[in-house]
């Protein structure tokens, strides 16, 4: 008998082990939840806060204050699904599986604050890099072997180091590459002695303060807040402390930046914003110090651009008079060159060539000087030119998205795969596969 016993109570305890942690989940929650609350990692990382204020932290510190906003985030999302848990039990029998998930969630974020809460102490007094800011020094290139983006770059790290201009406007027609000369600043800038901060935002048509606000918030690492004006006073508290750079991407209309909590910048040393607009009146109405006006390329600086897009075969003997055409229909303007350069990539076909130069030859392109009338046919002239229909459709398609949206490859895929616009695949998981080697579906 003992011999029939002993066994089963061996597999009896090895049972237990998994089922007891389960039970554990659901027994101990709300205990564990008491200890949520009462955990001092955010506590912590507001007294790091108060010591970086008016300073840059060092790599360590801030990859520990990125780890806790994500703590935080999830200990919001638990909060929330705990209270919602409590509300579906009321007349109810509990979701037994809801319940001991979250248990578990709970325990192992407790473990993970714990574990970031010592991760605190191996930094405590040494928040702040070794080396001091330094001023931004401008390379020592000649002008006439820079491309205008290098030109307007260059202006506008100018502009940056005369300590009199607190304000840059860099304006331009849509397409001529404000954003793409704001992106070099921003790479250039970020993470370099010369700011404590580079923030980056949006604007765009349909932007509003709320949005520039939350941008900068969330930069500055800021909790969320109710109320603009809550949020404006901790924007504009934080910002007085830091070295910043704000740079404001496609700007359409005056934004007051007090109104968002940017403080008066003649009263924060250092401290500069730039703007982009396609209109030079609102740089006026923003009031800039100085405005840098970016050029369309030259013609040697358009060939050699439509050259990268299109490849070698614009330049073959029966097309290179009709890349030469299309080139100057695209007036200089780099989307539009990379636009219609894309769509006929290493095409050989002379009937393609000479019909696409025909389109944007047509009078109400030609005689258009509006970025959008030009821009438009090299658009059109991209769909035509798809060779299947499925392909046009998810060109359709990505125009569905907001402006300034990004779009993730695997995300179209699977929209796409649903609306039943991806043919010959079986599953999810092959339109996926598929779309990773057709990628420049989404271009």
């Amino acid at each position: 008998m003992d011999m029939i016993i002993r066994p089963v109570l061996e597999i009896a305890k090895l049972a237990w082990g998994p089922i007891g942690r389960r039970i554990g989940y659901i027994k101990n929650l709300k205990k564990n939840m008491k200890e949520l609350d009462k955990h001092d990692l955010f506590a912590a990382r507001d007294d790091v806060l108060d010591k970086i204020n008016s300073n840059k932290p060092n790599g360590v510190c801030n990859k520990w204050l990125e780890n806790v906003k994500q703590i935080e985030d999830e200990v919001k999302g638990i909060r929330e699904e705990f209270e919602g848990d409590k509300k579906c039990l009321i007349g109810r029998c509990p979701n037994i599986y809801s319940r001991m998930k979250l248990g578990k969630r709970v325990e192992d974020i407790i473990k993970e604050m714990t574990d970031q809460s010592k991760k605190r102490l191996e930094f405590d007094g040494k928040e702040l890099p070794d080396a001091p800011l330094e001023k931004v020094l401008l390379q020592n290139v000649e002008s006439n072997s820079l491309t205008a983006t290098e030109r307007t770059l260059k202006e506008i790290l100018m502009f940056i180091e005369d300590d009199n201009t607190k304000m840059i406007g860099v304006w331009g027609m849509g397409g001529v590459g404000k954003t793409t000369t704001m992106k070099l600043l921003n790479d250039r800038l970020e993470g370099s002695p010369a700011f404590e901060i580079v923030i980056w935002v949006t604007v765009s048509k349909a932007g509003n303060r709320r949005n520039v606000q939350n941008v900068i918030a969330d930069r500055l690492k800021l909790s969320e807040l109710a109320s603009d004006d809550q949020l404006k006073a901790s924007v504009c508290k934080a910002l007085r402390k830091k070295k910043f750079l704000l740079l404001l991407d496609d700007v359409w209309e005056r934004i007051d930046l007090s109104d968002v909590g940017i403080p008066p910048l003649n009263q924060v040393d250092g401290c500069k914003v730039v703007l982009t607009t396609r209109s030079l009146k609102v740089c006026r109405q923003m009031k800039t110090n100085e405005d840098v006006k970016v050029e369309t390329l030259s013609e040697d600086e358009a060939w050699n651009l439509f050259i990268k897009s299109a490849g070698d075969v614009a330049m073959t003997s029966d097309i290179k008079q009709f890349a030469e055409g299309i080139v100057k229909e695209c007036g200089g303007l780099p989307l539009a060159i990379n636009v219609v350069g894309s769509s006929l990539r290493n095409n050989a076909d002379v009937v393609v060539w000479r019909y696409t130069l025909r389109e944007l030859q047509s009078p109400t392109t030609s005689e258009n000087e509006d970025m959008e009338e030009k821009v438009f046919p090299c658009l059109r002239s991209s769909y035509v030119l798809l060779k299947d229909d499925s392909k046009k459709k998810l060109f359709l398609y990505c125009s569905l998205y907001p402006e300034d949206d990004e779009i993730f490859i695997n995300d179209l895929v699977e929209y796409c795969w649903l609306e039943g616009y991806i043919h010959g695949v079986r599953s999810i998981e092959d339109a996926r596969d598929k779309g990773t080697l057709h990628g420049n579906w989404s271009r």
